[in-house]
């Protein structure tokens, strides 16, 4: 139930408001692991198009595709994202 896995190692992601001092976890198994693994917390306000430094998700997907050299895993992270429900669409 880890967000990622990368060469046995588990990452879990989760974002919070910049002000926020603590963590959601939903549920155990989002930690529990035999595996090394990472927390990993990203601190996060809103903003809109407007402010000339603010990272759009799509932005994001973008840059991390990208990165991502090899077609298979590229193909692999497309998929992951569309699973999670996110669309990324060009105007944005």
């Amino acid at each position: 139930h880890k967000d990622y896995e990368i060469n046995n190692t588990w990452y879990e992601l989760k974002s919070i408001n910049s002000s926020s001092l603590t963590v959601k976890i939903s549920s155990v198994e989002q930690l529990d692991s035999q595996e090394i693994g990472q927390l990993v917390i990203v601190k996060m306000d809103k903003t809109n198009s407007q402010v000339e430094a603010s990272v759009t998700l799509n932005r994001l997907v973008n840059e991390i595709k990208y990165l991502i050299k090899d077609f298979d895993t590229k193909s692999e992270f497309t998929q992951y994202i569309l699973k999670k429900g996110i669309l990324i669409y060009r105007s944005y």
